[in-house]
C-alpha cells in the first residue's frame, strides 16, 4: 500500500519527478518548482507555500491550506476520478483540466491567465465559484467539459460563460458588458424554475431553469444576455420565443424581447436590469399593440394633443421608419428614430418648409420591429384640426 510522503524542503530545477503515494504532504515548507514538470500521482496537501513556475499535475485531491504562488506555472488536474479542489482563494496562472474525473471546486479560485477544459466538468460547491480575471481566456469548453455552478468573469464587453447544469452544456453570453472596467459579472445555470410567472406580453416562461447573474465586483450598468435553448425547452413556435427577467426567482417575469434568434441561442433586445433570466413565450404581437392618435391641434390646450407620438412599449429602435404624406403623396416628414417619435414626436410641421402644415387629412405610415424580432407595419390618416 502507498504511504504519506512528507515534504520538508523540495527545489526543483530542470528535472521532471513523479511522486506516487497516497497523500503527499508539504509541512510548512517551500516547494519550488521551476523550469520542470512535479507529478503527483496521489493527494497532495499543501501546509507551506507552493511557488509554481513549471508545471504541476495531480491525479487526486489538492488541498491549499496555506500559500500557492501561481507566478507563470501551469497547474493541471488530471484525475479519472472524482478530484476535491481547495484552492484557499489563491490563483492560477494556467488550469489545465485532463482526465475524465469530475473537478470539484470548494472555494474561490482566480485565473490570471487561461483556463483550458478538455472531458471533464468543474464544479462549484457552496460559496465555490471560478473568477476569470481581465484578459484571461477560457479554452476548450464543450458538452464535456464546462463549469457546472458559478463562474464570474471581469471586465467589459463582450464575455461568453461556459455553464451548465445536470448534464447539460447551456453556455451564456453578456454580449456587451458596460459599467466600470473592474466589474466582475457571475452567472450560474440552476434548475428547476417553478414558481416563475409570466407578466404583461408573456404566455408562459421556462419552469425548467433559470440563469442567475450577480455583481461581486464595480458597478455593472447592463448588457443583453443570450441564453441557449435546451433541447428539452418548447420549440413549438420558435418566432414567439423571448428572453425575460425578474427581480426574485418565483416573482413575475418581464418581457426582454428578441433580437436574434439560432436553432440553439436566444438573444435578447434590451439590457438586463434584473437578477434571474429565463426562456419564455411572448404573446402574438400585431398593429394593435402600436397606437399611433389620428388627430392633433396645433393650439390645443393639452401638449399631447398638439403632437403626434408613436405609443408601444414592445417595439424596439432598429428598422424603425415613421413618414407622413400629403394629399398628392409627396414626404412632408419623417423620422427613423423610435426615441424621437415616443418622446417629441411630429408637430405637425412641413419639413422642407418648416411651416406648420394647413387644415386637412394626411397619410402616415410606419414600420419597424417588435421585441421578439418579428416586422411590423401600419398605416392610417392624420386629421390637422384647430
Amino acid at each position: 500500500m502507498m504511504k504519506s510522503i512528507a515534504l520538508s524542503i523540495l527545489i526543483l530545477v530542470m528535472l521532471s519527478i513523479t511522486m506516487e503515494a497516497q497523500t503527499i504532504v508539504n509541512k510548512g515548507r517551500l516547494i519550488y518548482v521551476k523550469g520542470t514538470d512535479l507529478s503527483v500521482k496521489g493527494d497532495f496537501q499543501n501546509m507551506g507555500t507552493v511557488q509554481n513556475s513549471g508545471i504541476i499535475s495531480i491525479s487526486g485531491n489538492w488541498t491549499n491550506n496555506n500559500k500557492y504562488l501561481a507566478s507563470t506555472g501551469t497547474f493541471v488536474l488530471n484525475g479519472d476520478l472524482a478530484q476535491q479542489v481547495l484552492h484557499n482563494k489563491d490563483s492560477f496562472h494556467i488550469l489545465i483540466l485532463k482526465g475524465i474525473g469530475e473537478k470539484f471546486l470548494q472555494d474561490e479560485a482566480q485565473i490570471v491567465k487561461d483556463v483550458q477544459f478538455s472531458s471533464s466538468i468543474l464544479t462549484t460547491q457552496g460559496t465555490g465559484a471560478m473568477i476569470a480575471l481581465n484578459g484571461s481566456q477560457i479554452l476548450g469548453a464543450s458538452a464535456t467539459g464546462y463549469v457546472n455552478g458559478l463562474l464570474v468573469r471581469e471586465g467589459l464587453g463582450s464575455r461568453e460563460y461556459p455553464i451548465g447544469k445536470g448534464g447539460k452544456y447551456l453556455p451564456v453570453t453578456l454580449t456587451s458588458i458596460t459599467g466600470t472596467n473592474d466589474v466582475m459579472v457571475g452567472l450560474e445555470i440552476k434548475e428547476p424554475n417553478t414558481g416563475a410567472q409570466p407578466g404583461a406580453t408573456l404566455k408562459a416562461i421556462s419552469q425548467l431553469r433559470y440563469a442567475e447573474l450577480t455583481t461581486r465586483k464595480g458597478i455593472f450598468n447592463g448588457s443583453p444576455i443570450t441564453l441557449t435553448i435546451g433541447v428539452d425547452e418548447d420549440q413549438s413556435s420558435p418566432l414567439d420565443l423571448v428572453v425575460t427577467e425578474s427581480i426574485t426567482q418565483n416573482g413575475q417575469y418581464r418581457n426582454l424581447g428578441q433580437s436574434n434568434l439560432t436553432a440553439t441561442s436566444i438573444t435578447s433586445s434590451f439590457l438586463v436590469t434584473g437578477t434571474f433570466f429565463a426562456i419564455g413565450v411572448g404573446d402574438l404581437l400585431d398593429q394593435n399593440a402600436i397606437y399611433v392618435p389620428n388627430a392633433l391641434s396645433p393650439s390645443a390646450p393639452n401638449l399631447e394633443d398638439q403632437t403626434i407620438k408613436i405609443y408601444g412599449d414592445l417595439l424596439v429602435p432598429e428598422d424603425f421608419e415613421f413618414k407622413v404624406f400629403s394629399k398628392w403623396g409627396n414626404i412632408i416628414f419623417e423620422s427613423n428614430s423610435l426615441t424621437e417619435m415616443k418622446s417629441t414626436g411630429w408637430r405637425g410641421i412641413n419639413r422642407e418648409t418648416g411651416e406648420t402644415l394647413s387644415l386637412g387629412v394626411y397619410t402616415f405610415a410606419t414600420k419597424g420591429k417588435f421585441i421578439n424580432g418579428k416586422n411590423f407595419e401600419k398605416t392610417g390618416t392624420i386629421t390637422m384640426i384647430r
